[in-house]
């Protein structure tokens, strides 16, 4: 089955949450601190998942603010970069 970008994203959002607490921004900056992806492909996953300029339709978010930024990716991207993100935290687990 192919996750879309509101599953993906909550995904990320468990994964997010055990490393990082509740928090967003602090929870944020604890995954991006692990190093298993780039800071800039959880930001361009955030905002490519987040907009509909970018994912039309498909977006998590119908309206709201668009802010302009190089990091973007496909939802195949976004796929991979879920895959990666939870193996790394899987292998932390154990």
């Amino acid at each position: 089955m192919d996750l879309n970008w509101y599953d993906l994203h909550k995904v990320y959002e468990v994964v997010r949450e055990n490393v990082g607490g509740p928090a967003v921004g602090p929870a944020t900056e604890r995954l991006k601190a692990q190093n298993w992806v780039s800071a800039s492909d959880i930001d361009g996953f955030r905002h490519s998942a987040n907009t509909k300029r970018i994912s039309g339709d498909a977006a998590r978010h119908a309206r709201g603010p668009q802010p302009r930024t190089p990091d973007t990716m496909t939802l195949p991207e976004g796929r991979e970069m879920i895959s990666r993100l939870v193996r790394c935290w899987i292998d932390s687990l154990s």
